[in-house]
């Protein structure tokens, strides 16, 4: 990211005496961001980069925040454009807002630390407070409640009419540890369906990518028409999104028109099969599909039993691949410490049927190829 790196901890004590603590540090060590990024917080996982560039190109800005929302139901977002007048659903999912925001949660949020050197600080007056009740100095400017961010955030824009900007596309999950749930902006709400009315591309995630070039999309999810977004686990494929296919917490719900995964879901586990498909399940739109490629374990199997487990299945130059290289992955990739190559798991026409139908899908179509040692799998997530 271009910026040394220092952590603080300051976990055990009241979230405002916290925050100062914090904050004194970053000052005392001549940093110039701190970083928030709260326990009951998951960011996508380019928040910080993100944030730091934000504010590397934004010099007048103090504060550059990503989005998340309440633990209510429903949720709403934690957003303030204008005091007294409750949080803002005014805006497009994935705007970066640089007009007219005045309160933002630190949950995932950075500062420039020379903001904290310009405020004046004193027992009665620090730079984060949690207050109960309402903050009303009579000029008539009264949070709903007031926390120790909105406290900050208030002081930034009185006394050093200081700047803050949010960025929307930083979309974050957030926990209620009670429960389990994980609270996100509602499916059908104001901004989101904005973000859909400006995006008329079909949005296609190819799932386990591999380099560019290397793998290929259907033909009907190509074009003009189409955006392709590249994603693997791997950073040495330079894919658009680093993630695990059974962690997709980067894509919002009903995020894709379509997923299109090629020899990729072989390198799960058993268990994290079920992960996946979930997750695939969760960010493709109603009637998205899932296209699937995976070994054919009959094929396999069948090959393996007239004694040709290390004989030539088929080549791809300049690689020659054997059913045992089918079986657990490509041998001279593992044997060159490429770990994203192993194969943990396989599939017969019936299993991979019944496993994505497990997972929700319906119009689930399977075809084998046995002659390219191949299953091809097409589901529809159900309207």
């Amino acid at each position: 990211m271009g910026h040394n790196i220092a952590e603080i901890y300051v976990d055990g004590q009241k979230v405002d005496e916290a925050r100062n603590q914090a904050a004194q540090k970053a000052l005392d060590d001549g940093m110039k961001y701190l970083f928030f990024l709260d326990w009951d917080t998951i960011p996508p996982p380019d928040a910080m980069s993100r944030l730091l560039y934000h504010l590397d190109n934004h010099p007048n800005y103090d504060v550059a925040a990503g989005l998340y929302c309440s633990k209510t139901q429903p949720p709403w977002p934690l957003l303030w454009r204008e005091w007294g007048n409750g949080v803002s659903w005014d805006f497009t999912l994935g705007e970066v807002l640089t007009e007219r925001v005045v309160g933002v949660p630190m949950g995932c949020t950075m500062i420039r630390v020379s903001a904290f050197e310009r405020l004046p600080v004193c027992a009665e007056n620090p730079w984060f407070k949690t207050i109960r009740g309402t903050i009303d100095d009579g000029s008539g400017i009264a949070p709903e409640f007031g926390t120790e961010d909105l406290w900050f955030c208030q002081r930034l824009e009185k006394e050093l009419h200081g700047k803050i900007l949010m960025d929307t596309g930083l979309l974050c999950e957030h926990i209620d540890h009670e429960s389990g749930c994980r609270v996100s902006l509602p499916e059908n709400c104001l901004p989101r369906n904005r973000a859909r009315e400006a995006s008329p591309l079909k949005k296609v995630l190819h799932i386990g990518c591999g380099p560019v070039g290397v793998g290929k999309l259907p033909e009907e999810l190509t074009g003009e028409q189409c955006k392709e977004i590249r994603v693997d686990i791997d950073r040495e494929a330079k894919p658009d999104v680093v993630a695990s296919m059974t962690d997709l917490r980067y894509f919002s719900d009903a995020y894709a028109d379509a997923i299109v995964s090629s020899h990729a879901i072989e390198h799960l586990h058993a268990h994290e099969v079920v992960r996946a498909f979930a997750e695939f399940y969760r960010v493709l739109k109603p009637g998205g599909i899932v296209v699937l490629m995976t070994p054919d374990l009959v094929a396999v199997a069948e090959s393996i039993l007239q004694g040709n487990l290390e004989k030539t299945a088929y080549e791809l130059p300049p690689c020659v691949i054997t059913p045992l290289d089918i079986l657990y992955g490509y041998g001279k990739f593992l044997e060159h410490g490429f770990q994203y190559q192993q194969h943990h798991m396989g599939f017969t026409a019936e299993t991979l049927k019944a496993k994505l139908e497990a997972a929700g899908f319906g119009e689930v179509l399977i075809q084998r190829q046995p002659e390219a040692w191949n299953l091809a799998a097409r589901a529809t997530k159900k309207r």
